[in-house]
Order: C-alpha cells, then sequence, then structure tokens
C-alpha cells in the first residue's frame, strides 16, 4: 500500500541524508535539495520506493468512456457531476440528501463532495464587461477600467477601509463517485443507472447537477494543480485522445517540492505556490449543514474567512448495513457496561458516550439511519509571503464555527492527492484509516458535513457583476425574462453606496443600448450625467408640460387628469365630480390643441363651463387650486413655466435623449410643487416605456425615494403603483432608492 511505501521511502531518505524531494513532471532526473546529491531515474525509484518518476505517474487517470461518461482508472471506473450550490438550508433538505444517502449507497461505492473556491474569473469577467466594448461615449473606457479592477480583485480582493477580507471567488461543487473494478460493460452500466437515479434524487431536493465529460475533469484538475497565483483565466481544457489523461493534467514545466508543512508547485517560471492541507482534529459537538458556508466566510464574523482560493473535500463510505449493526450493538453493549459501573465516575462522558451508541444501535435497527466513515480535509492555494496569515486565518474560521482543523505534518502529500477525484479508491482509503484520519458517523450527521452550501451567483449569466457578502461572483439582471417583474428596490444606510450601485446598473443598462431616466435630491449624479453625455435639467430648465409627448389621448387622459389632481390638490384627493370635470377638460384641451395644449388650456375650459351657467361650486374651486399654474395668471411663476411650456425630456440628440437626469433638489422648500413635479416626471417616463420598442431596456431610478414619496395622498400613491405595475408590460422597469424598507 501507499503508507508502506512511503514509509519505506523516508527511512531511505533519511540515511541519504536528503533533506526534501523536487519531483518534476517531465524531467528523468531529479535533485534533492543538498546539492552535492545527486540521483538518477533508477536511483530515485528505488530511493522512493515507487516505480514513479512523474507526479503524473501518481494519478490513476487513464481513459475516457464517451458512450456512458464514465471515468476508467487504474483501479477503478467512475462518473462525475457538478451540483448546483445550495443558498441555504432546512432539515427537509437534509432528510432529502440523508434518506438518498442511506438508500441508494452501498459500502462498494466512494463518494467525494468537493467545493472548489476558485479566483479564476478572468472569462466570466471579460463577458461581463464585452457588451461595453465598442460602444460610443466614456463606455469603452469604463469597460477597460472595470475589467482590469476586477482582475485585480480577483487575486488580491477588494479593499476596504476596515482591512477584513474581501476575496473574489466563483464557488463551484462537485460530486464523484467511483468504484474499485475493472471496467466491464455490465459494471459500467450499473453504474450509469445509479448516476441517472442520483441526479433525480439531488434534484428533487433542490441540487441539480450536470454531468461532467473528460474536457471538464481535465479543466478541474489542471486548475487545481498546475497553479499560476497571478493568472486568473482557468487552464485550457482540450483533451487528446491519443494520450492518457493523466498526463494531460499536468503542465510538461510543472515542477513540485515536498515539505514537512506544505507542498510547493511551479509552472512556467512563475511565481512558486504553496499547498497547506489541513485537516479535522476531532468531530464537532453540533453541526448543521446551513452553517457549511460559514466555514469559509461568515457574514456575521468578517474578520475571519479563508482569504486564498481553496479545496473543501469530503469522502464518504457507507458500511455494510449488517456490520454496522453488529458494531453498534456491540459498542451500545460495551459503554452500557461501563456506565453502570464505577468507570463511568473515573471518565467523564461514558455516559454520554452511551446513549448516543444506543440511539445508535435503536436507529439502526429500525433501518432509519446508515453507518459510512468519513475524511473531511481542507486544502488551502497561497504563497510564501502570505502562507502563515491564510493558514492561521483558515483555522480561526473553522474554529469560529465548531470546527478544529490543524495543519498535518509529513502528510502534505498524501492530503493533496486525497482531494484529487478517485485518487482515495486507489488504495489511499486503507491509508487514511490507518493513520486514524477516518471518521464514523451516521448518514444525518454526514449529510451536515456536506459543503453544499455557499452564495447565489444572480440571475442570469449577464448583466451587472456584484459580489456577494462571501466574494462570490454574481449577475444582477433585473430585466431577466425569466423574471416576472422588473422593478427594483435598494435600501442601505447613509453612505453605505447606495448611489454608486445605482451608478453601475445605469451604466449596464446603457451599454446594451436601454434608456435611463434618474430622479433625484442632491446632484448625485451631476458629474455622471456629464460623463456619459446625457441630459441634465433643474428647475432652472425643467419642462413638463404634460400634453408634449401624448400621442393617444385615449389612453393618456386619466393619468393627465390624475396628474393635475394631485397638482391641483397635493396633499388631499378630489371628489369624482371634480375628476370628471378634469378629465373632460383634458380632453378638450388636447382635441384643439394637440401636443400644444398648456394648463391655461385646462383653465379656459373649466372656465367656460363655470360661465356656461354649470352651477357647481367644485369647478370654482378647480380655477381657483390651477390658478397658480397658469400662464397668465400666475405669470412669470416657476409653476407656470414648468408646467406650461413643451417638455424637455425628449431631445433631438438621441444620445442624450438616452440618459436624462431630473434634479430636484431646488423645489424641496415648495413640498407641493415638488409633488407635482414628481408625478409629471412619472407619467411622461411612462409615456415613453410605453411608446418605445419592447425589446429596449427602459430603467427609472428614484434616488432619495423617502424624501420624494412622503405624505398621505392616496391618489399620488395609487398613481405611483399604477406606473410599477404597468411598466414591465412595456420592457420597463423603475428602482427605488431609499435608506429605509
Amino acid at each position: 500500500m501507499l503508507l508502506n511505501e512511503l514509509r519505506k521511502s523516508i527511512k531511505e531518505a533519511i540515511d541519504r541524508g536528503a533533506r526534501t524531494l523536487k519531483v518534476a513532471s517531465s524531467c528523468d532526473q531529479i535533485q534533492s535539495e543538498d546539492a552535492s546529491s545527486k540521483f538518477s531515474a533508477s536511483d530515485l525509484a528505488r530511493l522512493m520506493g515507487m516505480d514513479y518518476k512523474r507526479f503524473s505517474g501518481l494519478l490513476p487517470y487513464r481513459y475516457f468512456d464517451e458512450e456512458d461518461d464514465l471515468f476508467i482508472n487504474t483501479e477503478s471506473i467512475g462518473f462525475g457531476c457538478e451540483v448546483a450550490l445550495l443558498s441555504g438550508a432546512n432539515e427537509e433538505i437534509i432528510n432529502g440528501v440523508a434518506q438518498m444517502i442511506k438508500d441508494k449507497l452501498d459500502h462498494t461505492l466512494c463518494v467525494q463532495v468537493m467545493l472548489v473556491g476558485s479566483n479564476k474569473l478572468g472569462n466570466q469577467i471579460d463577458e461581463s464587461t464585452q457588451s461595453w466594448v465598442g460602444s460610443d461615449g466614456a463606455f469603452g473606457g469604463l469597460s477597460k477600467s472595470q475589467n482590469h479592477y476586477l482582475r485585480y480583485s480577483a487575486i488580491h480582493g477588494f479593499n476596504n477601509k476596515r482591512r477584513i477580507t474581501m476575496p473574489f471567488r466563483d464557488y463551484r461543487c462537485f460530486l464523484f463517485v467511483s468504484k474499485k473494478t475493472g471496467y466491464r460493460k455490465g459494471e459500467a452500466a450499473k453504474l450509469c443507472d445509479f448516476r441517472d437515479d442520483l441526479l433525480t434524487d439531488l434534484k428533487n431536493v433542490g441540487i441539480p447537477g450536470r454531468v461532467l465529460e473528460a474536457n471538464h475533469l481535465v479543466g478541474l484538475l489542471s486548475d487545481i494543480i498546475n497553479l499560476r497565483p497571478e493568472s486568473v483565466y482557468p487552464s485550457e481544457s482540450r483533451v487528446d485522445q491519443y494520450k492518457e489523461l493523466n498526463e494531460q493534467v499536468v503542465d510538461p514545466s510543472f515542477s513540485f517540492k515536498v515539505f514537512p508543512d506544505h507542498l510547493s508547485s511551479e509552472v512556467d517560471g512563475s511565481d512558486p505556490a504553496n499547498i497547506v492541507s489541513l485537516s479535522l482534529r476531532e468531530l464537532p459537538e453540533e453541526v448543521a449543514l446551513w452553517n457549511q458556508a460559514d466555514h469559509f466566510s461568515n457574514i456575521f464574523k468578517p474578520q475571519v474567512g479563508i482569504a486564498c482560493p481553496f479545496v473543501i473535500s469530503v469522502h464518504f463510505k457507507c458500511e455494510a448495513l449488517e456490520r454496522s449493526k453488529m458494531r453498534a450493538f456491540q459498542k451500545a453493549s460495551s459503554y452500557e457496561k461501563k456506565a453502570n459501573s464505577p468507570y463511568a465516575k473515573l471518565i467523564p462522558g461514558t455516559v454520554e458516550t452511551a446513549q448516543d451508541w444506543k440511539k445508535v444501535r435503536d436507529d439502526l435497527a429500525s433501518d432509519s439511519i446508515q453507518l459510512c466513515k468519513m475524511h473531511y480535509s481542507c486544502v488551502l492555494f497561497t504563497d510564501k509571503e502570505h502562507q502563515r496569515d491564510h493558514v492561521s486565518q483558515a483555522i480561526a474560521s473553522f474554529r469560529s464555527n465548531g470546527l478544529d482543523l490543524y495543519s498535518i505534518k509529513y502528510q502534505q502529500l498524501q492530503s493533496y492527492l486525497a482531494i484529487m477525484p478517485f485518487v482515495v479508491e486507489q488504495g489511499l482509503w486503507y491509508d487514511l484509516n490507518t493513520l486514524g484520519r477516518l471518521n464514523t458517523m451516521t448518514t444525518w450527521n454526514l449529510t451536515n458535513m456536506l459543503p453544499l452550501i455557499a452564495d447565489y451567483k444572480g440571475t442570469s449569466e449577464t448583466g451587472l457583476v456584484s459580489p456577494t457578502f462571501r466574494g462570490q461572483l454574481s449577475r444582477i439582471d433585473n430585466f431577466d425574462k425569466s423574471l416576472d417583474n422588473y422593478n427594483v428596490c435598494v435600501t442601505a444606510t447613509s453612505g453605505s453606496g447606495k448611489s454608486v450601485l445605482a451608478q453601475s446598473m445605469i451604466s449596464s443598462v446603457l451599454s446594451d443600448g436601454g434608456k435611463v431616466w434618474v430622479i433625484d435630491l442632491g446632484q448625485s449624479y451631476k458629474k455622471f450625467c456629464d460623463t456619459l453625455g446625457g441630459t441634465y435639467l433643474d428647475a432652472s430648465n425643467l419642462r413638463l408640460n404634460p400634453f408634449s409627448s401624448v400621442n393617444d389621448i385615449g389612453r393618456s387622459a386619466e393619468s393627465i387628469r390624475d396628474l393635475i389632481a394631485v397638482m391641483a390638490s397635493p396633499t388631499g384627493g378630489l371628489g369624482d365630480v371634480q375628476k370628471a370635470h378634469l378629465l373632460d377638460a383634458v380632453v378638450d384641451a388636447y382635441e384643439k390643441r394637440g401636443k400644444q395644449a398648456k394648463i391655461d388650456d385646462v383653465i379656459g375650459y373649466l372656465k367656460r363651463a363655470s360661465q356656461a351657467g354649470i352651477v357647481d361650486t367644485r369647478i370654482d374651486d378647480l380655477v381657483i387650486l390651477l390658478k397658480k399654474f397658469g400662464s397668465k395668471s400666475a405669470e412669470n411663476s416657476e409653476a407656470s413655466r414648468i408646467f406650461n411650456e413643451s417638455s424637455r425630456l425628449t431631445s433631438n440628440d438621441p444620445r442624450k435623449e438616452r440618459f436624462v437626469v431630473l434634479e430636484l433638489g431646488e423645489l424641496e422648500s415648495q413640498p407641493d410643487l415638488l409633488k407635482a413635479v414628481l408625478f409629471a416626471l412619472i407619467l411622461n417616463i411612462e409615456q415613453s416605456m410605453y411608446l418605445g420598442e419592447q425589446s429596449r431596456k427602459k430603467l427609472c431610478v428614484i434616488d432619495e425615494a423617502w424624501r420624494l414619496l412622503s405624505g398621505s395622498n392616496k391618489v399620488a400613491a395609487s398613481f405611483i403603483e399604477k406606473g410599477f405595475r404597468t411598466a414591465r408590460k412595456h420592457g420597463g422597469s423603475f428602482a427605488i432608492i431609499s435608506q429605509r424598507i
């Protein structure tokens, strides 16, 4: 077995005085760190007690059966799947996975669940900024800057004033199942049937997956073996059908050194990468599946976490049922005798252990659980400069969640090989068991140890790149076709970056050829608007005649009527009769003047109705309420200029019309006018959304919404609600930004 061979090699290495071995993938001669000692290939084979000359020789991968999607290894066959990570879990999910393990797996199968926290995000970053490349205006420069910033963050993490760990990662989960047997059609068919059943059961508990092919495995292993710390791009995963797979996962320039407490790897002359394996010291008192993501990044304790790329791997095998029952019966009987003897007074925990084994025995008898053997490890990919800090942070992160890990001495190579798919089934399982590195547990407890939890990756493969709390590359696209509603709410405390997020969303929409309006208080978007070449409107040049953008008065009359109702009575609603008179006035004004109609025309109709003998004081009330908006009765007033002159929300320059910022800060001192202006803006924006191309993205951002939408006017509330409900039907979206939910 590998353990005996390693013992023999260590003894011979000590006799020869060799301190460290350097293993090269492509050379036939390997040197020790002692420059005075050189060994030929035959000497090295005798020294190590093995027949291997290259690192690839330690790997079992040989062929891939394209018909059955199975990997054929030196002593086993197996399959691999990439499964979706959960963003949370409950007891129902745990029960489903535990029951699946108990019912589907037998003692002949070895299963590995591997969580990879990788920074190889280059391709995804390029895709996220590709739509900006070649765009007009400043988008090309913004695309290049964002691309460089994200690639830098993938290597060094996000800078922050608190100096806490903020990595940029892509978390992926893989499932590998292997059986120690030669390749035979019958065994292959059984394994394929088991794989199909397994994927169906996983999908039923909310964990869909896909089968891995040869190029997927080659790409995964290449990134784990050929470490390039300064590159954010994954290794190429092309497969040469004329070469064995183990030869294709190791780069020809790969070199490797084994030290007592770490491994050192180098490829293409790049900076060496250090590999440190951490192992589980003992099983925790309590563990829950939904806490698994906290091991590598706890959002409530951001000062601890894994700051470098890593792999968390769990191997397990189910014991034969009858053997498990016999073992549990013996353990329960033995501890029960000890618990009822003076032994329990001398050895703490004896009574509790007896109770645990009694429960295991009873559960096994009722066929509700099964016993498993498990190996748990975490491998860090760091460098010499940061190794001590990264190891310390990782151990502290696990310990804060109840798992005690330690850095292994003299078993680093063994632990590193153990995280690679199918390797454990080549004899390493026996070695791990001999060294006491396997733990016995029930299927329920095993399920709670599986690394199946990470962060949500977003709505789609397009949209705005937005890292999650745990640094997962996530994409936000509120225009994703799978969504029923495109509206957005952004809420956070003051100074936390709400406007920055909004600007990123705006840039994303504009880069895709969309159209954006921003309603703001405080001039947060002035420079941003100038940079992107948009139109900036404030109280001095804001013009919002509601008739200017109307094409179908039948569709728009009620909206204009509701707007004028808010203008007339911003703090309280009008009666039904008054609203009916206003509707007649709006229709009459448009029929006579078209898009040139003004609030003056509405007031004129109401005056004529009153003078025509209609005895209704409510009409006179409307004339008085609207008087301040008339260009004749309130000459040179701000309200009159805003609502009677032609709207400036449209422009002859399509580039300026694509992005319009409406600054209302100067109107804060006139709250009634501010509300009227706000609703007039929404009316104009709605019209543009309805009349625009359905496939074109249209976004309206209302910043500082808590200051704009305060009040108890039910008409105003229903007016805005209508806009939010109907915008999505026309490819439109409203985004509210507020300090409170």
